[in-house]
Formats: structure tokens, sequence, C-alpha cells
């Protein structure tokens, strides 16, 4: 049995045991670790686990890399500072260790085929269509291990998911960083972020420039956030009672918040606030997909997109996020089109896998005022993906506008490149099953040997068919 403490290898070995046990570092002996990293401050865990013998590193002097499945970042993180760098490579690493943790644990049987994305504020666990929202300080906590999350999603797996929770509680919109909402601001044209100015009583700019704006109102938002969380829900609410919302609207604690943030900001500013973040995600597997047009090639997509003029196409991309919006071509219509096509692509596998409710908070974040709600996840798809790129553009997507002349010309195209294809493997398959040149001297120097071997075979036949 191997016990590991992170002062140093101090190794009781036995022969009996093929398993050892690994014993986190105090907290005390890593205050001033991670100084590098940016994105999340990991703490080494302090969940004590057996590992293989094998995987243990010996008494002696020994490199880190030799044994990564030993130093991981779980209990190593100092070794690892580029996983906790960005949200993209820690999703990764995440994803990565959860499918890994799957196999190998004898608790957790269940096999994690799903998605890890990063909204903006949490960290989404989304397996089998069960998403868990988890702030950045569950993993940066010593006491963070695996086995928790998955026990949470198979808990999670038997509830039903409804709009009633989601109405009732503060949007992630609410929580968004100051960097976020900054460049969420930026986009806005300097007169609509002038008379958002005017409308907050007591709100003055000195110096009217645009940064200066956008300052003031991220300033401003952030205080209303501190000053709505500080208090309590009745306070909250008592403060709504004046606000009026649509007929249709139900008096929801979402709709309120919704409606009371844009009587201050105006329609425009608070929808922008609204907006979802840039998701940073991976995923693990995909199945079928809910959009049977996703599964169209891309060629055949882009011709859905020729009928909307490149001034409509520009349009719908300009509305889009700055940090996540699509390559526009001023004077290329295809090209375009061909890199909307591909942004929309990828934009609707991230929603297919993110899960229901993290959907149902990207839908809210568009439409709060309505009582109408989509009954499946493909139908809130269609709908979010509307808000984003236009309906004319998915319109456009989901239909078939070719003939049957150019149905059939895109069909005998693709059977085409799939016999130029078949044809290519074809023909190197026969070049490795060709013999091989090799130089004269080569040959005499292999003949040699094969000769004398004859040679001593056929004497040795002569000499029993002379006994015999």
């Amino acid at each position: 049995m191997c016990l590991h403490t992170h002062r140093g290898h101090n190794i009781l070995s036995s022969e009996t045991f093929a398993v050892g046990f690994k014993r986190p570092l105090p907290r005390c002996s890593l205050l001033c670790l991670l100084t590098a990293m940016t994105f999340l401050n990991k703490a080494p865990s302090c969940v004590s686990c057996v590992v293989d013998k094998d995987i243990c590193p010996p008494p002696t002097v020994h490199a880190i890399s030799d044994y990564p499945k030993y130093y991981d970042a779980l209990y190593y993180p100092q070794y690892h500072p580029a996983v906790f760098a960005t949200a993209q490579t820690f999703c990764a690493w995440l994803l990565k260790s959860l499918v890994s943790h799957c196999r190998c644990c004898l608790v957790c049987r269940n096999p994690f085929t799903g998605c890890v994305p990063f909204d903006g504020v949490h960290i989404v666990v989304t397996s089998s269509d069960v998403s868990l929202s988890l702030p950045l300080g569950v993993f940066e906590s010593a006491g963070y291990h695996h086995c928790a999350i998955m026990h949470k999603l198979s808990l999670s797996s038997n509830q039903v998911f409804s709009f009633t929770h989601t109405l009732v509680q503060y949007p992630p919109w609410m929580f968004y960083s100051e960097d976020t909402i900054k460049s969420r601001l930026d986009a806005i044209l300097f007169a609509t972020l002038s008379e958002s100015i005017s409308r907050v009583p007591g709100l003055r700019v000195v110096h009217r420039t645009k940064p200066n704006f956008v300052a003031a109102i991220t300033h401003h938002f952030l205080d209303l956030h501190a000053n709505l969380i500080a208090r309590s829900m009745p306070e909250v609410l008592s403060d709504f009672a004046s606000v009026m919302l649509p007929l249709e609207c139900d008096h929801q604690f979402l709709p309120l918040l919704s409606a009371f943030v844009e009587n201050i900001y105006g329609p425009e500013v608070a929808a922008v606030l609204r907006r979802p973040a840039p998701p940073t995600y991976v995923y693990h597997s995909v199945g079928d997909s809910m959009l049977p047009w996703t599964l169209l090639s891309t060629d055949l997509l882009v011709r859905h997109l020729c009928n909307i003029p490149l001034a409509s196409l520009r349009d719908y991309v300009h509305e889009s996020p700055l940090p996540c919006r699509p390559v526009v071509y001023r004077r290329s219509h295809p090209k375009t089109s061909n890199s909307l096509v591909c942004h929309i692509r990828a934009h609707v596998l991230y929603l297919q896998l993110v899960g229901h409710p993290v959907l149902c908070d990207i839908w809210l974040a568009y439409s709060p005022f309505t009582n109408i709600f989509p009954a499946h996840a493909s139908e809130l798809i269609t709908c979010i993906l509307e808000f984003e790129y236009g309906s004319a553009v998915v319109q456009a997507l989901a239909s078939d506008p070719l003939t049957l002349s150019e149905r059939l010309k895109f069909v005998r195209r693709e059977q085409k490149v799939l016999r130029v294809s078949a044809a290519v493997e074809q023909a190197i398959e026969q070049r490795n099953q060709w013999p091989v040149l090799v130089p004269k001297h080569t040959v005499a120097q292999k003949s040699v040997p094969m000769f004398v071997a004859f040679h001593v075979i056929a004497i040795s036949c002569v000499e029993t068919w002379e006994y015999d």
C-alpha cells in the first residue's frame, strides 16, 4: 500500500497490495500557489482516494511528466496552470475528467455523455437532458470531487423541469461580470446610450463620450443588482408594485424584474442587458439532431439563403453579440452565407446539448413577457434561433427552395464526390500493395544466404535418397 503525502513522497510499500492511498496536501502549505491562474483559482483537493500502485511515483527523484495520472489537475493544480487559465481549457479538462471518472469509479457507473459549457456565470454540467448550474466556487473548493456531481445528476434525472421554478428566481443575466456587461453595451449606438443616461434619475456624465456612457450604465446596473440582492424578496416585490406588465403576462418575479429594468434604462438597453452571454463549451458525444435541416450539407444550406439580400444578412449578423459574431464579407454573398451557416450550426449543437433549464433561461432572456411556453426542446431551440438570427434566416434554412432538377444536381454532385474519394482510397490501397523497389546490392546480399540454404537442403535430400 502506498501512502502519499504532499510534503514529500513518504511511501510505505507492501507487495501484497495492488492499490495506493493518495492523501492530499494540507491547505496551509499551498496558500501561495496558482498566481498565474486567471479563470479559476483551484485549491488542491482534500478528498482522499485510492489509486493503482502502478501509477504511484517512486520515493526517489522522478519526473512529474512520467506519472500524469498521479499528478492530475484535481490534486496537483500547481502543475497544471493552463487547465485553469481560461473557461475553454477548464471545460475541456472537466469533461475529459468526468468521462474517465465514470469509467473507473466503482460508485459512478453511469457513463457521462453530454456537454460542459460556461454561460458567463456558472459552469453547467449536462448529461442525458439533465443539467446542473454550478458556481465557480464549487470547483475552487478543496472539498470538490466528481462523485458529488454524478450523484446530483442521478438524483435530478427523475425530476421534471417546469418554467415555474425559473420565473420566481433571479435570472443569470443579473450576475454577469463587469467586462461582460461592458462588451454588450459597446454594441449599442451612441444616441441610444445617451437616451438611456437621460432616463436614469440622478445619473449624469460630464464628458459625453461612448466609453463614459458604457461605464456609467455598467456601474449603475451593478449597484442596482447589489441593492436588490441584499434585500428580502417581499421588499423587492414592494418596489415592483408600480411596474406595469402586458395584459397577457402573469405577475411573476422574472417579468416584474425585466419590466423594472426596462423602465430604468429603456427597452433597447434592457434587451441588451438581458441577452445571454456567448457560451464556452465542449461536448463528448452528439446524438440525433433535433432540427432535421442541420444535417444538410453546408453548400445546400447556403443555397437556401440565396434569396435573402446581402444587406439583410449583414443586419442579422450585426445584431448578434460582438465576441461571437460571424464573419461578414462586404461584397460576397456566398462567403457571408457560408460563415452564417457554420455559425448557426455550431450554435444549434450547443443549444441541443446544454439542457432544458439553460434553454429556458435563454428563451426567457429574449421573451420575458409571455405566457406561451414551448412544449418541446426543438420548438424552444427554433424560437431562440429566430430571436438571435432573425425569423427570415431560420425559415429560409428550414425550407426547401430548390426545384427537383436542382435537388438532383446536388445529389449527383455528392455521389460524384463519394466516387472520387472511393477511387482515391482504392488507388492508395493498391499502391501500398505494390512491391517495393530495392537496390541491386541489397538483392545480391540477400540472395547469397538463400542460395547457401537451398544448396544445403539439396545436399541433405540427396544424402537421404542415397541412404534409402
